[in-house]
């Protein structure tokens, strides 16, 4: 009886612990996000932007994806995506930083 409801204490787990606490850590990262926006100006700002949206990423492709428990196929291709949206992000930052500081 015990192995029982070890085994459905994980599953309610598993489907209604784990999901809130994700949801709650994105919706620390959208608020996180927003205030961060309304502060002014300075050099590092689109940095540590970029570092809570892949925060959220992370606990998106992690949890709700569940890459810590897919077989090896699924987390070469995941690795192939975000290696994919590295290079255009890289793309992107380059014709960004080399505009002068008018047209920005």
């Amino acid at each position: 009886m015990s192995a029982r409801s070890d085994k459905e204490a994980s599953a309610r787990r598993e489907l209604f612990v784990v999901p809130i606490l994700v949801w709650v850590g994105l919706m620390i990262g959208l608020v996180s996000t927003y205030a961060y926006a309304l502060w002014p100006h300075f050099p590092l700002k689109p940095y540590v932007a970029l570092l809570i949206a892949f925060l959220k990423a992370a606990l998106i492709a992690f949890i709700y994806m569940k890459l810590s428990k897919a077989p090896p196929l699924i987390r070469l291709a995941a690795a192939a995506a975000f290696l994919w949206i590295l290079i255009l992000f890289c793309l992107a930052f380059s014709d960004y930083l080399t505009r002068p500081p008018g047209m920005i």
